[in-house]
């Protein structure tokens, strides 16, 4: 199922839910955007948005709402809740489970929806893993009411910066357009710039069939401040009865850091991953003053350069120094409380040390969560 929104997303019913270990993400967004639904003539439209979500090592929950207007005159809105929960936040195979439900309306009254559940059962190293699942569904235009059960598989790995997941899907439907669908994602990600590619086919059990693919990109200027562009086309969707399209867009985000929202129960739970290490272990905070604080870590022998990225930082890399005591500390200016950082080993991929709690980010990978005394 394509549970793809052209909105982004409000977090609804958080209160209550904040734990130690959880992060709360948020994004304001004005896209200006080239649209084309089916045969229609193209058209531009604005669209104000909003996300906020809920990450917790052993669940998220985001909530999503859109509005838009056409430069013919109509208008569109989208919202829903999408949600998952994992049986463990650090073992070699996990199971999950995780629902949405997703409504739309559009001018003249017309109105879709679609609800839909799944579990699966994963294995999940620090680079790569794969996963096994399924799950069953309800859909409705105006029209009629169908009902979808799922079965797919797929499998994820990491290269330095970038994430790669394949996936393959078999949908049944009461009538006559089952399908099938196979999807490669690319995700590119800095501490500043963040790429993703998306680009699948989809067979029908008639033997046609379509490709589609699309691209997002986001960039941080300061502060909340970041750019956004995608485009690209999707195809129609059988459960709600929505033409497919193409689509340009632009637009400015004012968020936290990091601040792609994700959607994606897929790609969520391949952020989800074991972190890797990069051979760091003992880390250590403690105070030296009321107002600054030693972050410290031991390396590997032979390493060259330790990086620090952090809400301490302002999401700027800072390098430790090695001291007489074979580790390596970098003091900071810093208030009690929890903060978020990673680490950079000679130059590689961001890491989080072994033993720390960690929580995944919204660039696909792993982020230390430390109590700061």
């Amino acid at each position: 199922m394509r549970l793809v929104s052209g909105g982004a997303t409000l977090l609804l019913l958080l209160s209550g839910l904040r734990s130690a270990d959880a992060q709360v993400a948020w994004a304001m967004d004005g896209t200006g955007s080239l649209v084309r639904y089916g045969e229609l003539p193209q058209q531009s439209s604005l669209s104000g948005t909003g996300t906020l979500r809920y990450d917790a090592a052993l669940g998220s929950l985001a909530g999503l709402v859109s509005y838009a207007r056409f430069s013919e005159g109509g208008w569109a809105a989208s919202g829903g809740l999408l949600g998952s929960v994992f049986t463990s936040s650090r073992a070699l195979v996990r199971g999950e489970a995780g629902a949405s439900a997703f409504g739309r309306a559009f001018t003249d009254d017309v109105q879709t929806g679609e609800a839909y559940g799944y579990g699966r059962l994963r294995l999940s190293g620090a680079r790569a893993g794969a996963w096994a699942g399924g799950g069953a569904g309800h859909g409705w235009d105006p029209t009629a009411g169908r009902s979808v059960t799922t079965a797919d598989l797929g499998g994820w790995i990491r290269a330095g910066q970038a994430l790669i997941v394949i996936t393959a899907t078999r949908f049944w439907l009461p009538d006559t357009s089952d399908f099938a669908e196979a999807t490669g994602t690319l995700r590119w990600e800095s501490p500043r710039v963040q790429v993703e590619g998306v680009a699948g086919y989809r067979r029908r059990m008639d033997g046609s069939g379509g490709g589609f693919a699309s691209f997002a990109g986001v960039a941080h200027v300061a502060g909340p401040l970041h750019l956004t562009v995608a485009g690209g086309e999707y195809l129609d969707d059988p459960l709600q009865g929505l033409e497919g399209g193409r689509y340009l867009s632009a637009g400015i985000r004012l968020a936290s850091r990091p601040a792609l929202p994700r959607l994606s129960p897929v790609l969520d739970a391949a952020a989800r991953a074991v972190p890797a290490t990069g051979g760091l272990d003992a880390f250590a905070v403690v105070r030296i003053a009321p107002d600054s604080v030693d972050v410290s870590v031991r390396a590997p022998p032979g390493t060259g350069a330790v990086a620090l990225l952090g809400d301490l930082t302002d999401w700027e890399p800072r390098p430790l120094a090695l001291a007489g005591d074979g580790r390596w500390h970098l003091v900071l200016a810093a208030p009690p409380g929890r903060t978020r950082l990673s680490f950079r080993v000679d130059g590689t991929r961001w890491v989080v040390p072994a033993g720390v709690r960690w929580e995944p980010d919204d660039f696909g990978g792993a982020i230390a969560v430390v109590a700061v005394p």
